[in-house]
């Protein structure tokens, strides 16, 4: 059973009868390739030995529809990054944004990470994101997912983005995901509970609309003049969606027709209940659900003009520059003594050259981080991490990150070893294993009784991590985050 308050969209849409009966079908599960890691034959290979119903969405390469995967969350090539799990209908904010390689992104709300993932790869290595997040719970979330991908050019930060610390006009383009009512996703709810019970109130809507003027206003500010915002909700209320545009855009900026070949859509709206909106607003995109099988989602892009730059600047004086998470923001410092490379190099015959293209950088005394180059941290913007985790130090040297050898297993030539498949399964298990019963071992490097430290392992195709070998045992040094157990 529908809520009622959905039926006031009846009039909005060319199939109302096929509009209902989607809400009520169970939502497919969506993946897509990060070809950081993997290649798309590759990710569809790993669909069929699972044996699941799946088709490519045209309108996305590399990406799949699956009819019916319970937990896509818990397989090797998961926590090893060779794909990651997003609603299908919000891939298409950053298609809609599309990012030049090189450009300086700012995901403004940026948890759990499926957009800013997107960015990455779209921006590329000479290019940087910049995914801030203001919950603590969310943005751990996002730490894992950029981390668990190999991102190195992703920065995040803690700041509510309403009050997002760097100067305005800082950013090529801005993608601004704003909270919303969600009504968009009520199909994840199909099948499991009433839909009766769902709390979908056009006054919830209500209480939104002022976050997500602000949010769309700080967005406005930080693109550079020429530049491009997207603002995106995954609801069907026009009060937060055509509506917070016209009362926001002004002469800032001007909506613009965009187009994704193959996906559906409907034009914005230029009236609801009375209330005209900008003919521009015709330029956005409604992603009703039973157009695409997918969930239902609000995207307009907007470009930023040159008017009223100069209050932009003023304004940015006035500005609360704390983050506002609850865990303590990251003092950085650019590593320049390139110890940790050179014992990365040594210990696993990485050629110096594939390290030498990235930055270090420390958090006190503990953990490094790796970096490209252009992850170079806003003015006034205390960030939480840069890339991804390198090394941490211990009393007895340097201990390499999963993070780390995962992105960088391809080039490791010497301390590794190949396990069977059934061998991998127990270590990603978390489970020690006697080192007589592995005998894939690298030429270089077979274990004798006095052998013992950090190696890498792989599995088949798939580079798992960073293992550690003692007392003739191998034992599985994965964060508890990425175990299988």
């Amino acid at each position: 059973m529908i809520h009622s308050s959905l039926t006031r969209y009846l009039s909005l849409v060319e199939d109302p009868s096929g509009f209902l009966a989607s809400l009520a079908r169970s939502l497919p599960v969506c993946v897509w390739t990060n070809t950081l890691k993997t290649s798309p034959r590759q990710l569809e290979q790993v669909l069929e030995h699972q044996n699941l119903e799946w088709e490519a969405i045209a309108w996305y390469p590399g990406a799949y529809r699956i009819f019916d995967w319970d937990k896509p969350g818990k397989t090797i090539p998961f926590i090893c990054g060779w794909y990651t799990v997003q609603e299908e209908i919000a891939l298409a904010a950053v298609r809609a944004l599309a990012p030049d390689p090189g450009d300086r992104v700012l995901d403004l709300c940026a948890s759990p990470g499926g957009k800013t993932a997107q960015l990455s790869l779209a921006v590329g290595f000479n290019g940087m994101v910049m995914a801030n997040e203001r919950s603590i719970g969310r943005l751990a979330a996002l730490s894992t997912t950029i981390t668990r991908l190999g991102l190195i050019n992703v920065m995040t930060s803690g700041y509510d983005g309403r009050t997002f610390a760097a100067p305005s006009h800082s950013f090529d383009r801005v993608l601004v995901d704003v909270p919303c009512s969600g009504e968009g996703t009520i199909r994840k709810k199909a099948g499991r509970q009433s839909l009766e019970q769902e709390n979908w109130r056009p006054t919830h809507s209500q209480r939104l609309v002022s976050i997500q003027r602000q949010l769309l206003d700080r967005a406005l500010r930080l693109v550079k003049p020429g530049g491009i915002v997207v603002y995106s909700t995954c609801t069907f209320a026009p009060e937060e969606n055509e509506a917070v545009i016209d009362g926001v855009v002004g002469d800032r900026g001007v909506l613009e027709p965009y187009a994704i070949a193959g996906l559906e859509y409907a034009p914005g709206l230029l009236e609801w209940e009375g209330q005209s909106f900008r003919a521009d607003c015709g330029h956005a995109h409604r992603y009703w659900p039973h157009l695409n099988n997918t969930g239902g989602f609000f995207v307009a892009r907007i470009r930023r003009t040159d008017r009223d730059l100069m209050s932009d600047t003023a304004l940015d004086q006035g500005i609360n520059r704390s983050p506002k998470t609850h865990n303590s923001p990251t003092t950085l410092q650019r590593v320049r003594n390139q110890q940790s490379m050179m014992w990365m190099s040594d210990r696993f015959g990485i050629d110096p050259e594939h390290l030498e293209i990235y930055n270090c950088w420390s958090t006190g005394q503990e953990k490094e981080w790796l970096a490209s180059p252009a992850c170079i941290p806003p003015a006034n913007v205390t960030l939480n991490t840069i890339g991804i985790p390198f090394v941490r130090h211990t009393p007895h040297g340097f201990k390499p990150t999963t993070a780390a050898l995962q992105r960088l297993g391809t080039h490791v030539k010497r301390q590794h070893i190949d396990l069977t498949l059934e061998q991998g399964q127990l270590f990603v298990a978390g489970e020690a294993q006697q080192g007589s019963n592995i005998t894939q071992w690298h030429p270089e490097w077979h274990p004798n009784k006095n052998t013992q430290g950090f190696i890498h392992v792989r599995s088949g195709p798939y580079e798992l991590g960073c293992g550690r070998w003692r007392h003739q045992h191998l034992y599985c040094e994965l964060p508890k985050t990425l175990r299988l157990a």
